[in-house]
């Protein structure tokens, strides 16, 4: 907590912005967590004519501002 009254304001949103961003970094590890079990759970191997496994591809990609995941299916 802030000892100056001056720049209580300023301290108070910067808590309240700490404790938003912790809420964001939970929620986000947790939608990740459940989407990586979902996928591993929904994973369904397929045997072609030849007897080979196909396996569903997922790409990581580095991206200007973070990173991009994006999958393939077949229906």
């Amino acid at each position: 907590m802030a000892r100056d009254g001056r720049i209580a304001a300023a301290d108070a949103r910067g808590e309240s912005s700490a404790t938003i961003a912790k809420a964001f970094g939970i929620g986000g590890g947790v939608a990740i967590a459940g989407g990586v079990a979902l996928y591993f759970l929904g994973v369904r191997t397929e045997r072609s004519a030849t007897g080979s496994f196909r396996i569903t591809p997922v790409a990581v990609s580095p991206t200007r501002n973070g990173a991009q995941v994006s999958i393939a299916w077949q229906f």
